[in-house]
């Protein structure tokens, strides 16, 4: 489960109804472009100079922040604070991508 530091003056509350949906409208976006293409991608072989493996890539349908994220309480985070001052919270969360 992924930690989320913030700022020690942020509550839980703030953090499930407003930076959690940010933080997931943020992923969301950056991911559509992949998500979406139609065209095949070329991944890289190792050894092999300028050739690649071709794979197709998911005829992704929709996307969806369901089922909702969640901070939970009864985990303590497992990373190192950035600063000392921060709170951290343990943040039990999931995206739904639909294919064909």
């Amino acid at each position: 489960l992924p930690d989320l530091e913030t700022a020690s003056e942020v509550e839980v509350t703030t953090v499930e109804t407003i930076l959690l949906l940010e933080l997931e409208r943020a992923i969301s976006e950056n991911a559509l472009p992949s998500l979406f293409s139609s065209t095949c991608a070329v991944a890289s072989r190792s050894g092999s100079a300028g050739q690649g493996i071709r794979h197709r890539r998911l005829d992704v349908i929709g996307l969806s922040t369901t089922p909702p994220d969640n901070v939970l309480d009864t985990e303590a985070c497992v990373s190192e604070l950035q600063d000392t001052g921060n709170s951290c919270f343990v943040v039990d969360g999931a995206m739904t991508i639909y294919s064909d």
